[in-house]
């Protein structure tokens, strides 16, 4: 494997960890939170002196999902083929900063629309966009197929045709002549 692909892994596995990092902190939050508001406050209490925050926050939630994925797009999109990797890698970095910056901002909105109207519907928002802050962990496949061209030098191995576990070669498939 080439110094840049290991350069590349080991860029990831730091992102990886950031990502981590904040599902750990939004965990973390979330129990803070749930844990302050036990049921029999949310049952005893009719706090709805706070319903622009908890309107705000099922809009920034609602909103925030699609707006992560047009961003990421589009930041991929004016990455060019002839820009470094080093260059790309930053550009990927700075776009899953974007993702988390967004989602995260989303989620603990939500916690606190639950904090402030002391009603459990917030929490359905926070899940929604705690599952989105889950399923856009880095990964270097990602990274591979929406930054990278294969035409980098050293930075995706060639693939070399290999015979399949039966032993199947091109001419096996030709149909037999009688």
């Amino acid at each position: 494997m080439s110094e840049q692909n290991q350069f590349i892994k080991t860029k990831i596995k730091f992102y990886t960890l950031l990502w981590l990092l904040f599902v750990v902190e939004l965990g973390i939050f979330f129990l803070i939170t749930f844990l302050y508001l036990t049921p029999e406050v949310l049952q005893g209490s009719g706090n709805e002196g706070y319903m622009a925050v908890l309107y705000a926050s099922y809009l920034i939630a609602i909103v925030s999902i699609p707006a992560i994925y047009k961003i990421y797009d589009y930041r991929k999109k004016k990455v060019n083929k002839d820009e470094s990797v080093k260059s790309k890698l930053e550009k990927y970095f700075f776009s899953v900063l974007i993702k988390y910056a967004v989602l995260e901002t989303a989620a603990i909105l939500s916690l606190a629309a639950f904090y402030l109207n002391e009603i459990n519907e917030p929490l359905y928002m926070f899940g929604i966009v705690f599952v989105a802050v889950l399923l856009n962990k880095p990964s270097y496949s990602q990274f591979e197929k929406d930054f990278l061209n294969y035409n980098d030098e050293n930075v995706i191995e060639e693939i070399v045709y290999m015979p399949d576990e039966f032993g199947d070669s091109e001419d096996d498939t030709k149909p037999e002549s009688k």
